[in-house]
C-alpha cells in the first residue's frame, strides 16, 4: 500500500513539473520575437549545464555568470537576433570556431561559422530579428551536431 501511494505521489510530483516546462516551451514557440531569456533558458537545459526548472531569467542569468553572454548591455526580457543566438551557441557547446571569432568575440563571426557547420541556415541574416520557432530550430540543430563532441 506505501508502495503505490508513493509511486501515486512521485507521478503526480513528476507530472506538475513536466507540465512547467511544457508551458515554457510552448510560450517560447508562440513568441513573436525571442528573447535572451528563452534562447539562454533553452541552449543551457539543452546543454543541461542549468535545471529547466528555472525561469528565463534565472536561465540569462546563469549563463552571463558563466561568461557565455559577451553582451554588456543585454536583459534577459530584450529581444534576439540570430548573431546572439549564434554567441550563445557558440559559447554553450564548446563550437570550435574561426580565427576571427576567437580574436574579437564578436557575434557576427559566431554566426558565420556556425551557418558554416549548417546549424544554422543560410537564409537568415545576422541581424534577422528571430521568433520562438526560429531559435528553437537552430538550437535543435546545435544539439544534434555537438552533442557527441562533448566530454
Amino acid at each position: 500500500m506505501k508502495k503505490m501511494l508513493f509511486l501515486m505521489l512521485f507521478c503526480f510530483c513528476s507530472a506538475l513539473v513536466y507540465s512547467q516546462a511544457a508551458a515554457k516551451l510552448t510560450d517560447i514557440i508562440s513568441a513573436e520575437k525571442a528573447t535572451y531569456g528563452q534562447t539562454c533558458y533553452i541552449a543551457g537545459a539543452a546543454r543541461g549545464i542549468i535545471s529547466d526548472e528555472l525561469s528565463f531569467e534565472e536561465a540569462f542569468q546563469a549563463l552571463k555568470a558563466k561568461g557565455y553572454i559577451y553582451s554588456k548591455t543585454a536583459q534577459a526580457n530584450d529581444p534576439i537576433t540570430m548573431k546572439h543566438i549564434a554567441s550563445i551557441l557558440s559559447n554553450t557547446w564548446n563550437v570550435q570556431e574561426s580565427m576571427m571569432a576567437i580574436t574579437t568575440h564578436l557575434p557576427r563571426y559566431q554566426f558565420r561559422q556556425l551557418q558554416a557547420y549548417g546549424v544554422i541556415p543560410g537564409m537568415y541574416t545576422p541581424d534577422y530579428p528571430a521568433n520562438g520557432r526560429d531559435m528553437l530550430g537552430v538550437v535543435s540543430r546545435c544539439a544534434s551536431e555537438f552533442a557527441g563532441a562533448q566530454e
